[in-house]
């Protein structure tokens, strides 16, 4: 005969009214993937059908530690936060052999932490302590104390509900992780490809408005603004969906008190829920801020600030129109954005800084024009310039040029003159006739010459 594995058996010993409950239970934790809406909801559900005053649920942070990431009632300040060795207290022991554990009387048990007790001033009277497991795998546990009765102590029945219910918790939290891992590797690539769009470009008014408007693929925002720190206040220069921004603008005026007043904290400034009564920080800001609320219809802000080892350049600032919609992976997210942002910023500043990047500018661009170009025109550009250098190789080009004789003219022209006068009877050279130094060029006849000598003669 087939033997029933634990679950199978604690839900033969449930009462119908326990197994109506449970039905509801793991269709309420399979309506969700988002961890941190899961675990919360886990938590209440296990409260509610338990009738526990208090609850706490932990993870395993390692494969020797045991983190409480919620608690409820009592001891929730107390427990909030607080990490055990695994096999510490009664939860510790329970994940540690991954076994259910109820205890009536918790005064008579020697793994009760009594420390928490009295740092809380409460009383715990009876414990149920059940592991989350998951295909083999331990993923933390659920502890719950004192039922809302007289007598405070719970029975074996709720051992063996809470147990059906942590192995349906158990696999709600691990889809959920593997979801948020899925997506946090595609979120990844997201900021990859921002921080590269920013990083290509040395033009400031640019990479500002590339940053809110590309954030949204890594960071779920419903608004974002980057502001900058200049002549010592924080002035907007880029908001998400808007190509201008008029620093005129009455609301423009208004944010940028907010953001001042926010910055001057220092360091990130996270308010989930901003109408939320317990909230402190989120008080203060309805009370300083009305006008920004009802202007913006923010429920949720996050402040990364902008600043690299030389001190700040400004803060980078979302806001959500739902209260809680930034996970805790969201946030890191933002703050890589904003660290990507204060490196894009920095080297335009420094590339702003550099001598004659006025004449230089145009021959960049020019470049990044080419470097544009498909590989297609390449190839057409190569091949034109190739068939040229062929061309003056192999084409026999002659050096002279055949044309008929050339007359020359003389750049200088000087006179013929003759040492005696007379009158011209012959010449004997043409224009242009080159001459040699001596000869003979005319003849002249000179009357009065012939005269004399015709005398002399006779």
């Amino acid at each position: 005969m087939a033997t029933l594995d634990p679950v199978a058996r604690s839900l033969e010993d449930l009462s119908a009214e326990h197994l109506r409950l449970l039905m509801r239970v793991s269709q309420e934790l399979n309506s969700t993937l988002e961890i941190d809406a899961l675990l919360p909801q886990v938590l209440d559900l296990v409260m509610q059908t338990t009738q526990a005053e208090g609850g706490s649920l932990w993870l395993l942070e390692d494969d020797e530690t045991l983190r409480c990431h919620l608690a409820r009632g009592c001891l929730a300040e107390v427990l909030a936060g607080v990490e055990l060795p695994l096999g510490a207290g009664i939860i510790g022991d329970a994940v540690r052999r991954r076994a259910s554990v109820l205890v009536g009387e918790v005064r008579e048990d020697e793994r009760f932490l009594h420390q928490l007790d009295e740092l809380a001033g409460f009383r715990t009277q009876s414990v149920i302590a059940v592991p989350l497991v998951c295909r083999g795998e331990v993923l933390g546990g659920i502890e719950v104390v004192n039922e809302r009765a007289e007598d405070g102590v719970f029975e074996e029945e709720h051992r063996l509900f809470l147990e059906a219910l942590a192995d349906d918790a158990a696999a709600a939290i691990r889809n959920a992780r593997l979801f948020q891992a899925e997506r946090q590797a595609r979120d990844l690539a997201a900021l990859l490809e921002v921080s590269r769009e920013i990083a290509s470009t040395f033009d400031r008014s640019r990479i500002l408005v590339s940053v809110v408007n590309l954030a949204g693929r890594a960071v779920p925002f419903d608004r974002c603004v980057l502001a900058l720190q200049e002549e010592e206040q924080l002035q907007v220069r880029a908001i998400s969906g808007q190509e201008k921004v008029d620093r005129k603008a009455a609301a423009v005026r208004e944010l940028e008190h907010v953001l001042h007043w926010a910055a001057e904290r220092g360091g990130e400034l996270f308010v989930p829920d901003l109408q939320d009564p317990e909230d402190e920080l989120a008080a203060q800001i309805r009370e300083r801020f009305p006008r920004w609320l009802a202007e913006s219809g923010a429920r949720g802000v996050f402040l990364a600030p902008v600043q690299d080892s030389e001190g700040r350049l400004g803060v980078l600032a979302f806001e959500f129109a739902t209260p809680h919609r930034l996970s805790e992976w969201g946030r890191e997210a933002a703050n890589l954005l904003a660290i990507q942002t204060a490196l894009a910023l920095r080297n335009a500043q420094l590339y702003a800084d550099v001598p004659f990047i006025s004449w230089l500018e145009p021959l960049a661009e020019r470049r990044r024009k080419l470097a544009a170009l498909p590989g297609s025109t390449w190839l057409r550009w190569g091949a034109a310039a190739l068939a040229v250098v062929l061309a003056l190789a192999l084409i026999r080009i002659p050096l002279r040029l055949a044309a008929s004789e050339a007359s020359v003219r003389a750049a200088v022209q000087q006179p013929a003159r003759a040492a005696t006068g007379g009158i011209v009877d012959a010449v004997w050279i043409e224009e242009g006739q080159q001459v040699a130094a001596g000869a003979p060029v005319l003849r002249l006849r000179d009357e009065e010459l012939l005269r004399r000598l015709r005398e002399a003669e006779t």
